[in-house]
């Protein structure tokens, strides 16, 4: 009775521990994987948890953490870096936490290594159109140009510079569609290529960021019964100054004329006119 009491309350105490190692370990890596990229350009770090549920993950760069997202379902974590300096070379790696049903953190990544081709710049790339006004139900057309082939990604792009939905991935100078657009297709979009450096895939520089505006789609207006049609004040006070000169016009006209007519009236007979005489009886 006492050893089996014992092993229950040493397990009990050693639980929380055991929890902790049972969480797998996350995996941390580059794209492109070789972890070089030049000047200017772009890297994307993912950091997995094979593991469901929701999970915060953290990711750093020696001892600093430079990125955290909580993510409900998704196992992996993307972080993208653009515009890519010295300062961001160095050692990365990534912990996850997870919240259910007690908040519990992971070992800690292997760690990988950035390495940035000091002095060689990214080629420049030019997302085209540079903004387009939409109704919602129309396309959108677009499309990404590099100096050279490659593979192109499009994004929409969110207020947090570091995430972004990848929306669609052709080859360059491919023109990609988004059709019956709606609301939640308003706001920026952007585009990288992944090209071929010395052998070696590299991403090409961030391209410009496309302002997309959706505007709703106007119904025709039918005008409401009942309603009084509106006037032209101006007009309208011309008429009525018109009318009353005219009215004047022809008052005057009438009196000139019954003046005459009763001045005829009033004078004698004129020669060759017959009067009437008695008939004796």
């Amino acid at each position: 009775m006492f050893p089996a009491v014992s092993l229950l309350v040493f397990g009990l105490i050693m639980e929380p521990w055991g929890a902790r190692g049972q969480l797998p370990k996350p995996t941390i890596s580059f794209d492109p994987d070789s972890g070089i990229v030049l000047e200017g350009g772009v890297i994307i770090i993912k950091c997995e948890a094979r593991i469901n549920g929701a999970k915060e993950f953290h990711v750093f760069q020696g001892r600093e953490q430079i990125f955290n997202v909580v993510l409900d379902s998704n196992s992996t974590a993307v972080f993208t870096i653009a515009n890519v300096t010295s300062k961001n070379n160095g050692n990365y790696r990534c912990i996850y936490y997870k919240e259910l049903p007690s908040r519990k953190r992971s070992e800690a990544s292997n760690v990988i290594r950035l390495t940035i081709q000091a002095g060689i710049k990214a080629p420049l790339t030019i997302l085209q159109p540079a903004a387009a006004v939409v109704i919602t139900g129309e396309n959108l057309s677009m499309s990404c140009t590099t100096v050279t082939n490659g593979q192109c990604f499009f994004y929409q792009d969110y207020h947090d510079a570091y995430l972004n939905l990848p929306i669609a991935e052709v080859s360059s100078n491919v023109t990609v569609s988004i059709t019956a657009l709606d609301f939640n297709n308003d706001g920026c979009y952007s585009c990288q290529c992944l090209i071929e450096y010395n052998g070696t895939k590299v991403y090409t520089a961030r391209s410009n960021l496309m302002q997309v505006t959706v505007l709703d789609r106007q119904e025709p207006k039918h005008k409401p019964r009942g309603t009084r049609p509106s006037y032209n004040v101006p007009l309208a006070l011309s008429l009525v100054f018109g009318s009353f000169i005219v009215l004047i016009l022809i008052s005057a006209l009438l009196g000139v004329l019954l003046s005459k007519k009763m001045t005829a009236t009033d004078q004698p007979g004129s020669p060759g006119e017959t009067e009437l005489q008695a008939i004796p009886d």
